[in-house]
Protein backbone atom coordinates (compact mmCIF):
# COMPACT_ATOMS: atom_id res chain seq x y z
CA UNK A 1 0.00 0.00 0.00
CA UNK A 2 1.84 3.14 -0.84
CA UNK A 3 1.35 6.93 1.20
CA UNK A 4 -1.86 7.69 -0.51
CA UNK A 5 -3.64 4.73 0.77
CA UNK A 6 -2.13 4.90 4.28
CA UNK A 7 -3.19 8.56 4.52
CA UNK A 8 -6.41 7.57 2.83
CA UNK A 9 -6.83 5.08 5.33
CA UNK A 10 -6.28 7.30 8.15
CA UNK A 11 -8.30 10.09 7.05
CA UNK A 12 -11.59 6.92 7.43
CA UNK A 13 -10.57 6.10 10.66
CA UNK A 14 -10.93 9.74 11.78
CA UNK A 15 -13.91 9.93 10.34
CA UNK A 16 -15.49 6.86 11.87
CA UNK A 17 -13.91 7.69 15.51
CA UNK A 18 -15.34 11.38 15.34
CA UNK A 19 -18.66 9.60 14.44
CA UNK A 20 -18.29 6.82 16.92
CA UNK A 21 -17.28 9.26 20.02
CA UNK A 22 -19.99 11.95 18.83
CA UNK A 23 -22.77 8.88 18.37
CA UNK A 24 -21.68 7.59 22.58
CA UNK A 25 -21.98 11.63 23.18
CA UNK A 26 -18.23 12.16 24.27
CA UNK A 27 -17.51 15.59 22.48
CA UNK A 28 -13.80 16.52 21.92
CA UNK A 29 -12.82 20.20 23.90
CA UNK A 30 -10.92 22.79 22.73
CA UNK A 31 -7.71 21.72 24.60
CA UNK A 32 -8.74 17.95 23.52
CA UNK A 33 -8.56 19.29 19.57
CA UNK A 34 -5.21 21.74 20.84
CA UNK A 35 -3.43 18.48 22.00
CA UNK A 36 -4.66 16.35 19.11
CA UNK A 37 -3.47 19.44 16.57
CA UNK A 38 0.11 19.59 18.66
CA UNK A 39 0.64 15.64 18.69
CA UNK A 40 -0.54 15.71 15.65
CA UNK A 41 2.62 17.75 14.25
CA UNK A 42 4.80 16.26 16.07
CA UNK A 43 4.60 12.94 14.90
CA UNK A 44 4.75 14.39 11.40
CA UNK A 45 8.13 16.06 12.61
CA UNK A 46 9.78 12.69 13.89
CA UNK A 47 8.23 10.33 11.12
CA UNK A 48 9.92 13.21 8.70
CA UNK A 49 13.21 13.79 10.25
CA UNK A 50 13.85 10.17 11.18
CA UNK A 51 13.54 9.07 7.63
CA UNK A 52 15.64 12.18 6.56
CA UNK A 53 18.13 11.41 9.32
CA UNK A 54 18.43 7.37 8.28
CA UNK A 55 20.53 6.51 5.34
CA UNK A 56 19.25 4.38 2.93
CA UNK A 57 21.28 1.75 1.07
CA UNK A 58 19.54 -0.25 -1.73
CA UNK A 59 20.07 -3.50 0.57
CA UNK A 60 18.59 -2.33 3.46
CA UNK A 61 15.07 -2.63 2.31
CA UNK A 62 15.31 -6.07 2.68
CA UNK A 63 16.75 -6.15 6.02
CA UNK A 64 14.57 -6.25 9.43
CA UNK A 65 15.77 -2.83 10.05
CA UNK A 66 14.85 -1.62 6.73
CA UNK A 67 11.74 -3.12 6.93
CA UNK A 68 11.25 -2.25 10.66
CA UNK A 69 12.00 1.57 9.57
CA UNK A 70 9.39 1.66 6.96
CA UNK A 71 6.83 0.54 9.50
CA UNK A 72 7.37 2.88 12.48
CA UNK A 73 7.51 5.66 9.57
CA UNK A 74 3.91 4.36 7.95
CA UNK A 75 2.62 3.94 11.45
CA UNK A 76 3.74 7.45 12.69
CA UNK A 77 2.21 9.17 9.61
CA UNK A 78 -1.09 7.24 9.84
CA UNK A 79 -1.55 8.41 13.75
CA UNK A 80 -0.62 11.83 12.34
CA UNK A 81 -3.21 12.03 10.16
CA UNK A 82 -5.68 10.62 12.48
CA UNK A 83 -5.00 13.24 15.15
CA UNK A 84 -5.01 15.89 12.49
CA UNK A 85 -8.06 15.17 11.54
CA UNK A 86 -9.85 14.46 14.85
CA UNK A 87 -8.52 18.23 15.67
CA UNK A 88 -9.64 20.01 12.95
CA UNK A 89 -13.29 18.15 13.06
CA UNK A 90 -16.01 19.89 14.67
Amino acid sequence: MGSAGIVLGALVVALVLHVVLRACGIPMSQIARSVAAVLSLALFVIATLGRVGWPRRSYEEYTTMGWLDEYVYRCLYAAGTILGVLATLP
